[in-house]
């Protein structure tokens, strides 16, 4: 007998092979992230052996980057990493990891949407914190789930 399962039932499975990660957040929840949507580029990296798809939004004239990538991997893989957070967004696990609290800040989230498939987003402020109160990688973090909890939404829908 295995480790239980870490996450909660999923609400319903989510087929990510006929998705596009492109088409799961919408150009207006992005520019309201303060990610921008007309710097888009799309990706098929081999992560660990096997393919995967992505499609990052940002880069120079954005407050924060924003990636969407869609693995063939277990999300329950990395519980134990350093820091994992175990969470839920939209009734779905996930893990939580940042990197950088301070400066140029990462939040990523795994989120498992079936057997051996995950989503995977990456939220990356710029290296200068806005004013105003709340630390840097809770800002970060917040738009994270934000974004994230709008990709969950989509891709359920798209994979209906």
């Amino acid at each position: 007998m295995g480790l239980p399962d870490p996450f909660p039932a999923r609400p319903a499975d989510i087929d990510l092979n006929r998705l596009d990660p492109c088409a799961t957040v919408s150009p207006e929840s992005l520019r309201a992230a303060g990610v921008a949507p007309e710097r888009r580029r799309i990706a098929s990296p081999v992560v660990g052996g096997k393919p995967t798809r992505l499609c990052d939004w940002g880069g120079y004239g954005s407050d924060f980057g924003f990636t969407v990538q869609f693995f063939p991997s277990d999300a329950e893989q990395a519980v134990g990493a350093d820091g994992a957070m175990i969470g839920e967004i939209e009734g779905y696990g996930t893990i939580r990891l940042t990197e950088r609290e301070t400066i140029a800040p990462l939040c990523e989230i795994l989120v498992d949407t079936g057997e051996s498939q995950l989503i995977r987003t990456q939220t990356q402020a710029a290296d200068v914190e806005p004013p105003g109160p709340g630390s840097w990688i809770d800002k970060t973090c917040d738009r994270a789930v934000r974004l994230t909890a709008e990709v969950i939404r989509t891709a359920r829908g798209l994979a209906a």
